[in-house]
C-alpha cells in the first residue's frame, strides 16, 4: 500500500488539514485503499472529487461509500491537490468525529523543502537555511520516532508546510546538502524546536512543555537584538481579557490584577502568569496565557506588566516560545560568516551532528 518507506528516504506522516469535507484532485490514476484491511477499493483515472463525512462512513463525490478510513495511493504522479494546493505523495482521509483527518504521506526530504521556506525567509544566508533545515528535519525525525502507534507523526500547523508551492531553489539545496543531518544530545534523538526571536537568552523545553526532558540548556543570544521583532507593546482592556479567561474555561467575574509568576533561572523569562480574579489566584502557565491573549499580542514570555485605568499594558521582547533555534539570531550569525554548524551547537549546546539515514 503507497510507496515503501526505504532506509535512504523515510516517509513523515503529516496532517495537512482536518475540517468536514476535502476535495481533492489527481493528476493520473489513483488507487483508493481501505486503511485498516488494506485491500483496494477502487481504481480511477485523473480527476476531481470531494469527501465528507457521512453516518456510516466516508462518502465520496455524494453517492461512492468508503469505509472511515481510507488510503489514496498517488501511483506514477506521485502528487494530489487538496482543496487547492499542490502536495507530494500519497494521502490518508481518517475520520476523526465530525471531521475528516487529511494525512500527506511525503518522503521527509521533500517535506523539508517547503517547510525550510515556510519557516525562513529565502533571502537569507544558506548557512541560516542549512542550520533551518536541520532543526525541522530533527524536529519531524523525532516524532516520526516516537509516534509509530499513532495514525500521523506531525500534528496540523506544528511546522509551517505549504506544499509544492512554497518550495524555492536555495532553500532545497539547503536541505540536499544537510541531508538526512539531525542533532543527537547525549546519543538520543530529541525534538529540535525553534522560534523566531528568543530576546536575549533562550528558554528551558520543559518551562514550557509539561514531560519534555532530555532537551539541551537554554544558552544567552545577543545576534537577535536587530531584529524588528525583538521589541513589542501590547495593552488589552479589563473587560476584554475577563472575557477570554472565561472563554479558556476559567472563573473570572472581576478581573483585579495579573501578575508574574514563576520566573526562569536565569533570565527575566516569566515562565506564569498569577491572575487574581473573584478574590482567588489562577496561577496560568505562560503558553497557556498566550494562547489565551493571543500569541501574536503577547510575543513571548520577556515581558513586564504594569495597570493603566481599566487596561492592562504588556511590553516585552522576543518573539515565540524561546526554546532552542532563534531563528533571527541564526541570521545574524550566517551574516556574521558562522557555519550551519557553529549555529546549530550555540542553540543546542553539547549536541552532536548526526546523519541517520
Amino acid at each position: 500500500m503507497g510507496h515503501p518507506v526505504s532506509q535512504k528516504m523515510p516517509v513523515v506522516r503529516v496532517v495537512i488539514a482536518e475540517a468536514r469535507s476535502a476535495a481533492l484532485e489527481f493528476k493520473k490514476s489513483y488507487t483508493v485503499y481501505d486503511y485498516s484491511k488494506k485491500s483496494m477499493l477502487l481504481k480511477r483515472a485523473k480527476n476531481t472529487f470531494k469527501v465528507h463525512v457521512g453516518t456510516q462512513g466516508l462518502i465520496m463525490d455524494g453517492s461512492v461509500n468508503l469505509p472511515n478510513r481510507v488510503f489514496i495511493d498517488s501511483e506514477k504522479a506521485e502528487v494530489f491537490e487538496l482543496n487547492g494546493r499542490m502536495y507530494r505523495g500519497d494521502v490518508a482521509l481518517l475520520r476523526n468525529g465530525k471531521n475528516i483527518l487529511v494525512v500527506n504521506y511525503v518522503s521527509i526530504e521533500d517535506y523539508l523543502k517547503s517547510v525550510v521556506p515556510s519557516e525562513i525567509s529565502k533571502l537569507w544566508r544558506v548557512e541560516a537555511l542549512k542550520a533551518q533545515a536541520v532543526a525541522s528535519r530533527g524536529f519531524a525525525y523525532y516524532h516520526m520516532m516516537t509516534n509509530a502507534e499513532r495514525d500521523y507523526d506531525v500534528a496540523f500547523e506544528l511546522q509551517q508546510y505549504h506544499g509544492i508551492e512554497a518550495e524555492n531553489p536555495k532553500t532545497s539545496w539547503a536541505v540536499d546538502v544537510t541531508f538526512g543531518q539531525i542533532l543527537e544530545y547525549h546519543s538520543n534523538t530529541f525534538p529540535s524546536f525553534f522560534h523566531a526571536v528568543c530576546g536575549g537568552y533562550t528558554e528551558n523545553a520543559d518551562a514550557v512543555w509539561k514531560n519534555t526532558t532530555g532537551f539541551p540548556e537554554p544558552v544567552p543570544c545577543t545576534f537577535c537584538r536587530n531584529s524588528r521583532y525583538y521589541s513589542w507593546e501590547y495593552s488589552c482592556s479589563v473587560k476584554t481579557l475577563s472575557r477570554l479567561i472565561r472563554e479558556e474555561g476559567y472563573k473570572c467575574t472581576e478581573l483585579n490584577t495579573i501578575r508574574a509568576g514563576k520566573m526562569a533561572r536565569f533570565f527575566s523569562r516569566v515562565r506564569s502568569v498569577v491572575v487574581t480574579a473573584d478574590g482567588k489566584d489562577i496561577d496560568l502557565p505562560i503558553n497557556i496565557f498566550r494562547k489565551i491573549i493571543g500569541y501574536g499580542n503577547v510575543r513571548s514570555g520577556i515581558f513586564s506588566i504594569t495597570k493603566k485605568g481599566s487596561s492592562f499594558y504588556f511590553k516585552g521582547q522576543g518573539w515565540g516560545h524561546g526554546v532552542g533555534l532563534c531563528q533571527y539570531g541564526a541570521k545574524t550569525m550566517a551574516e556574521n560568516g558562522l557555519k550551519y554548524h557553529d549555529i546549530l551547537y550555540h542553540y543546542y549546546p553539547k549536541t552532536t551532528l548526526k546523519r541517520v539515514y
